[in-house]
């Protein structure tokens, strides 16, 4: 700081104030500074007061400031430009307003007050504090039905409310929330409309996702709504249930909550209609409905979807039209899962696993997301059983090819695990468990499986991992359609009476001439013979034929002879002897050669005659068995046709 000369600071010692000597201070403070607010007055709600401040005894550099001092609760008024001596205001709600305005300068100030009365006009209703909630419940409480007019709100709850209490909510009460708003049921709510005088919990502000909903935060069984309309809720999150919003959420995750819900309207929120934690309980679920939320109509866990009635409605525009529901049913008596009169879905939005009974109703329909999967196991059993007009649907819920859903694991060897007029589809998204190929239904304990539909499978359309695991006719007794690795697996079940791979299959020639069996004598590999000597492979003994034969220990042994007659004077043939070992993938055959030799025989021209060994090597052949008739006798017998790489064909066949 600058220091000023000893005589300039003479003055002011001599007047005894103790002063720095700044050059910035002002000699003329004054002494009988007074601030005039003007008179009290009375005003109109949401219209503006002009509020004309007056100084006496001071001039130049004031300061001025205008505060509420007081206003009604529930108030959000502020003042504009406060800092200036003319002000605007405007009172929100009737009641008496506290206004104080200061004037000041440097340190001296001066205060003044004034009242304003807002009252109403003819336009609005007589809105009165206490109908604002703004407080926590903390004693049992009653909201009265105040007027009689539904457009004007008995209550106004202007931020999350926690009910410690019992609260009861009468017929025709309409209360509104202000943004972000909520309740918050930690005591008891008892909400019970009548069909003619429901009850309206709705935003002040009739867009979705307004306010936060209604929270049941507790296990009385007194907590009920019931004839309610419930609107523009799930814009927020409760505390205690992070990553969930709707207009109704029912808490579980400490404790069980409850609650009952009847013939109510639940609709237009920002997500969920409804949403029950995992360990939520409904005791009463009836005759409500559920449209225009943007997303599902509502999340039920598992082990509460039995308690939802028919004639409920979740269909009306809905993010997805239905119910949301996943986890496990573990429940100690069985329960039905029913259809809905109005053709709602339910929506699987993570694996269900069932290991207690579970009937499902004719008409129900199951959308399953990617990945998730239905899985029966333990002492559990699905039985869908539709009709002919109602018949029980489970499939993706997106259908493009990408999104395919894993299926139904039927792990439990339940004697009611049965699915009748039932449709499977879209599923073989990945294989299960202990199950080396992926399928709509995949059967490691017991399953019935009739008049039923099985279509696009990434994979089989039933995989059962024994023969005791399905009914014999279930190839017969559905249909199957878009099975990439055959409808039904083991084969033997896709024909009843199919034969195993394993066993001899003969050539045309040798089937005819009834040789069964594969030729002993076609090569022997220590001599280096072949036919046992004889000119050709059809000069011999014929012991046996020709074909494929499949062994217990995985090898396999191929004997080929193939006849050239185009000149009848010439003997020609060729012939291969194969063997090795091989591997069977569903329709697909691998087959390692350990040993390739290889004869070409032509009488006429000796010098291109060989007998030589081939380099073995490794092919994938495909492959299908098949009943055939034969064209003359009508004989019944089995075809083994195996297609190239090339997609050529040829046959083998056996009795």
């Amino acid at each position: 700081m600058k220091r000023l000369p000893f005589l300039k600071c003479l003055p002011f010692l001599l007047w005894g104030i103790l002063s720095s000597c700044d050059q910035d201070i002002e000699p003329n403070i004054p002494v009988n500074l007074k601030a005039i607010a003007g008179e009290n007055q009375e005003a109109v709600v949401n219209r503006e007061v002009l509020l004309q401040g007056k100084v006496e005894g001071g001039t130049g550099n004031l300061h001025y400031n205008w505060a509420i001092k007081s206003k009604p609760e529930g108030s959000q008024s502020v003042i504009e430009e406060s800092d200036k001596i003319t002000a605007n205001f405007i009172p929100d709600l009737s009641g008496i307003y506290l206004l104080e305005f200061t004037v000041s300068k440097g340190s001296i100030s001066a205060k003044d007050e004034l009242t304003i009365l807002a009252k109403p006009d003819g336009s609005n209703p007589p809105f009165e504090p206490n109908n604002y909630i703004s407080r926590d419940i903390n004693e049992d409480t009653i909201w009265e039905d105040k007027y009689e007019d539904p457009a004007i709100p008995d209550y106004i709850v202007t931020k999350e409310i926690a009910v410690n209490a019992n609260l009861t909510i009468q017929p025709g009460v309409v209360v509104h929330f202000k943004e972000n708003a909520g309740l918050k049921v930690n005591g008891a709510l008892l909400a019970s409309g009548l069909s003619d005088k429901r009850i309206f919990l709705i935003g002040e502000e009739p867009s979705k996702g307004y306010w936060k909903g209604v929270l049941i935060n507790s296990n009385a069984v007194e907590n009920r709504i019931e004839h309610v309309y419930m609107a523009h809720g799930g814009g927020a999150e409760f505390l205690e249930m992070p990553g969930a919003k709707a207009n109704l959420l029912v808490n579980g995750h400490n404790q069980p909550s409850q609650l009952k819900l009847a013939n109510s309207n639940i609709r237009e929120s920002k997500n969920y209609g409804m949403y029950m934690a995992p360990n939520a309980i409904l005791s009463l679920f009836e005759n409500n409905s559920f449209s225009e939320n943007e997303g599902p109509a509502a999340f039920v866990p598992a082990h509460q979807v039995h308690f939802l009635d028919f004639h409920s409605r979740f269909k009306d525009k809905n993010g997805f039209d239905g119910v949301e529901t996943s986890g496990e049913l573990n429940l100690s008596t069985s329960v039905t899962w029913s259809g809905f009169n109005d053709r709602s879905k339910y929506l699987i939005s993570s694996d269900l696993t069932i290991k207690s009974g579970m009937e499902v109703m004719p008409g129900a329909a199951f959308e399953i997301s990617a990945g998730k999967m239905i899985h029966v196991t333990g002492n559990g059993y699905l039985k869908a059983v539709g009709n002919q007009s109602q018949r029980i649907d489970f499939t993706a819920r997106v259908k493009d090819g990408n999104h395919n859903w894993k299926g139904i694991f039927f792990q439990s060897s339940h004697l009611d695990n049965i699915l009748s007029r039932a449709d499977v589809s879209y599923a073989g998204s990945s294989s299960f468990s202990g199950i080396p190929q992926k399928a709509n239904i995949a059967v490691s304990g017991t399953l019935i499986l009739r008049m039923s539909r099985i279509n696009y499978s990434g994979g089989y359309g039933v995989y059962a991992t024994h023969l005791q695991a399905v009914n014999e006719d279930i190839a017969t007794s559905n249909v199957f359609g878009s099975t990439p690795l055959g409808y039904v697996f083991p084969e033997s079940l896709a024909n009843p009476g199919l034969p195993s791979l394993k066993g001899d299959w003969v050539d045309w020639w040798s089937f005819n001439e009834e040789l069964f069996h594969l030729d002993p004598n076609f090569y022997n590999r220590n001599t280096g013979l072949w036919f046992g000597g004889a000119a050709g492979p059809w000069h011999s003994n014929q012991a046996g034929g020709f074909g494929i034969r499949f062994s217990e220990d995985g090898k396999f042994t191929w004997l080929i002879a193939e006849k050239y007659e185009n000149d009848p004077s010439c003997i020609s043939y060729a012939a291969e002897y194969i063997n090795g070992t091989f591997q069977k993938n569903a329709q697909t055959l691998l087959l390692q050669q350990n040993y390739w030799r290889s004869k070409f025989y032509l009488s006429c021209e000796t010098d291109q005659n060989y007998d030589e060994n081939v380099q073995p090597g490794l092919v994938q052949l495909k492959y299908e068995i098949k009943r055939v008739f034969h064209p003359l006798s009508g004989l019944a017998f089995w075809e083994l046709k195996i297609t190239n790489p090339d997609n050529s064909t040829f046959s083998y066949f056996k009795l």
